[in-house]
C-alpha cells in the first residue's frame, strides 16, 4: 500500500509540475492560424513588391541560363561511379518531380525534362 501511495503521489507531483510549466508558457498560435486567407494575400504581396524594388532580389527571372539539358547531363558525367562527386556548378532546367529529405542537411530531388530523369544530392 505504501509503494502504491508513493507512486501515485509522484504522479500528481509530475502533473502538477507539467500544469504550472504549460500555465507559464504562454502558447503562441502558429501564424498560419491566425491570418486569414485575404491577410495572407496583403502580407504576401507586399513582399513581392519589396523584392521587386531591388533587381538583385527580384523574385520573377526573366531568363535562366541553362548549360545542359537533363539528356547531355547525364550523357557527359555517366563515367562517374557512385564514390565520385560532381564539385563543379552546372546550371540545368526541368521539373522538380520529387524532393525527399534524409536528415536535417541531405535532400535529393528528382528532376524531369523530355522523359529523362536525374537524381540530384544536396548536402
Amino acid at each position: 500500500m505504501e509503494k502504491q501511495k508513493k507512486i501515485e503521489a509522484e504522479k500528481a507531483e509530475k502533473a502538477a509540475k507539467k500544469a504550472k510549466e504549460a500555465e507559464g508558457k504562454e502558447k503562441k498560435p502558429k501564424e498560419e492560424e491566425i491570418l486569414d486567407p485575404t491577410a495572407y494575400f496583403e502580407n504576401r504581396s507586399k513582399m513581392i513588391t519589396e523584392l521587386k524594388k531591388n533587381p538583385n532580389t527580384y523574385p520573377y527571372p526573366h531568363k535562366f541560363h541553362v548549360q545542359l539539358t537533363v539528356h547531355q547531363f547525364i550523357n557527359k558525367y555517366a563515367p562517374l561511379t557512385q564514390k565520385q562527386w560532381l564539385e563543379e556548378n552546372v546550371s540545368i532546367a526541368g521539373r522538380v518531380t520529387n524532393i525527399r529529405q534524409q536528415g536535417k542537411k541531405l535532400v535529393f530531388y528528382d528532376i524531369r525534362q523530355e522523359g529523362e530523369r536525374l537524381q540530384v544530392m544536396c548536402s
